[in-house]
């Protein structure tokens, strides 16, 4: 076996670890398809003539059926802030501990809240504008992230939340990176992340295919490969340090591996409101709606796909219909504790 041949068995091997949770936080931890019900069958579709691979999913009632469960999504999304807030080194350093792990949780709850803080001061100060503000993503961003951990086991490669709050850091950038290996193990898989929640779903649709085009197309300015070089963290073990090492080769834009050996791929996430599929007494019926209604998104995004030239570049994009983005958007920060801001 050749020296490279080693490296990716390494990485084959060990990534997926990245995903494990100590029992404490598994007991915690309610999977996303709680929350969620994929409209058809687990088998995703492709979009024809591209590479773009579909996941359609629809909201589940609340418990008085009279609307989508958004306080449910909210708190989910909650009990997976640590893993998404807080490097993984520090999390490991708990260990497994429940009242380390509630430190923890109060530690990812304020990173957003002073985050939100810091954007509102932004705003005031006239350095965003006030729909830029109300729109500001943090909750698209948890919500691509469990997708892409829970659905499609590609594990986060950076905590850019933990950065954020530092006037010395860009705010800009994807909305995540996560990483895994190609189909046929040969390859490093480099993830880019975009979340777009809207009312509208073209604009959704629009905004986060110019988002995501120059990390699919390598015509960005390399911030988001150079803070993975330097912030990357995948735990304090012999081999998380080993493998953090290696990766950085091909993170590296400069370096071999990540030109030969590096496929760029994309995730999007599309929320937006179409009230007309749901049927809170009937989920039968919401599903069979929604599975019509699908075949018009897949075509409004297929349509930006081509526009964009990214026909050829793997994305999975998750299309998720609400019947108030507003209202999901407030129910995650009155969860969180940021319902003033």
């Amino acid at each position: 076996m050749s020296n490279l041949e080693n490296e990716i068995d390494i990485l084959n091997k060990y990534i997926p670890n990245l995903l494990e949770r100590s029992e404490y936080e598994k007991s915690l931890h309610n999977c996303i398809d709680n929350a969620f019900k994929i409209h058809e069958s687990k088998d995703c579709k492709t979009i024809e003539n591209t590479k773009t691979i579909t996941h359609c999913y629809f909201l589940l009632p609340n418990q008085q059926n009279s609307d989508c469960g958004y306080e449910d999504l909210a708190k989910r999304m909650l009990y997976s802030l640590v893993n998404y807030v807080i490097p993984r080194s520090k999390i490991q350093a708990a260990n497994g501990q429940p009242e380390e792990h509630v430190k923890l949780h109060e530690e990812a709850k304020k990173k957003f809240i002073d985050y939100w803080i810091y954007k509102k001061s932004l705003r005031d100060k006239g350095e965003i504008t006030s729909e830029d503000y109300r729109r500001s993503g943090e909750e698209g961003e948890i919500l691509l992230f469990l997708l892409a951990e829970q659905i499609l086991k590609l594990p986060q490669a950076i905590c850019k939340m933990s950065l954020k709050t530092s006037n010395n850091m860009p705010i800009h950038g994807s909305d995540g990176i996560h990483i895994g290996l190609t189909e046929d193990l040969q390859k490093l898989a480099l993830h880019y992340g975009e979340a777009k929640i809207y009312a509208n779903i073209s604009d959704a649709i629009k905004n986060c295919i110019e988002s995501i085009e120059p990390y699919l197309t390598r015509s960005d300015d390399g911030t988001d490969l150079n803070l993975l070089n330097t912030y990357c963290d995948f735990g304090n073990s012999d081999y998380e340090i080993a493998l953090k090492e290696k990766l950085k080769n091909y993170f590296d834009p400069e370096h071999r591996k990540n030109k030969l050996f590096t496929e760029v791929r994309g995730i999007c996430l599309i929320g937006f409101n179409d009230n007309n599929i749901y049927d809170y007494n009937n989920i039968q019926e919401t599903a069979r709606k929604a599975t019509e209604a699908a075949s018009q998104w897949m075509q409004k995004f297929s349509e930006k796909v081509n526009e964009h030239k990214l026909e050829n570049i793997i994305i999975n994009v998750f299309f998720i219909p609400m019947s108030s983005v507003d209202k999901f958007r407030t129910t995650f920060a009155k969860i969180v504790g940021g319902e003033n801001l």
